[in-house]
C-alpha cells in the first residue's frame, strides 16, 4: 500500500500543522476548561476549510482523501484532540447528504 502524499497533499497537512502550533496549542487549556469553543479559532478553521476536508471541490471543499483527513487530524490533534474531533465531526453529518442528498440539498449544505 502506497502511503505517499503529492504536494498538494502536504500543503494541507502542513497548513494543519501550521495551525495547530500557532492557533489551537495555545486555546486548548482555555478551551477544555470552559468547555466553550473559542469563537475567532472556529473561523480560522473555517476559512482554511479545515471542517469541510471531506467536501468536494465542486461543493467547495478540499475535496480530499481518507489518508490525507486522517494525516491531517494527526497535525491538529498535536494542538487539541477536541478541536481536531471538531474539524472531523463535520464529516459525519455531511456524508449522509454526499451520499444521498440531491444536487441542491448538497449546495445548500455546503454554501
Amino acid at each position: 500500500m502506497d502511503f505517499s502524499v503529492d504536494v498538494k497533499q502536504q500543503e494541507l497537512i502542513d497548513l494543519a500543522k501550521t495551525i495547530a502550533e500557532k492557533e489551537i496549542a495555545p486555546r486548548a487549556l482555555r478551551i477544555d476548561k470552559s468547555g466553550v469553543m473559542d469563537e475567532e479559532l472556529l473561523e480560522i478553521l473555517k476559512e482554511s476549510g479545515m471542517t469541510q476536508l471531506s467536501v468536494p471541490k465542486e461543493y467547495g471543499g478540499a475535496g480530499i482523501d481518507l489518508l490525507t483527513g486522517a494525516l491531517i487530524s494527526e497535525q491538529l490533534s498535536k494542538g487539541c484532540a477536541g478541536v481536531a474531533t471538531i474539524c472531523a465531526a463535520n464529516s459525519l453529518a455531511s456524508f449522509p447528504i454526499l451520499f444521498a442528498g440531491s444536487d441542491m440539498q448538497k449546495r445548500d449544505l455546503f454554501d
